[in-house]
């Protein structure tokens, strides 16, 4: 018989790279058995950011400009 040789698809892994040493170092922190955080840390109350106040003056202003129409002519 005849052994079936199977091809590896996409690039070669290059094992000095920076990128295997630390996914080596994140398995072995796993295999110990510590807890491995992935992704951006998250914040314990999130804060949604208030919308600016905007002094009433300014609006008034706006409606006092919208109402004066300019008549022409």
């Amino acid at each position: 018989m005849s052994e079936l040789v199977v091809k590896s698809r996409g690039r070669k892994i290059n094992p000095l790279s920076a990128r295997q040493a630390r996914l080596a170092a994140w398995e072995a922190k796993r295999a110990a058995g510590m807890e491995v955080k992935r992704g951006r840390p998250s914040k314990a109350a999130p804060v949604l950011q208030a919308p600016k106040q905007v002094p009433l003056e300014v609006f008034d202003a706006m409606e006092v400009s919208s109402t004066k129409k300019s008549k022409k002519k």
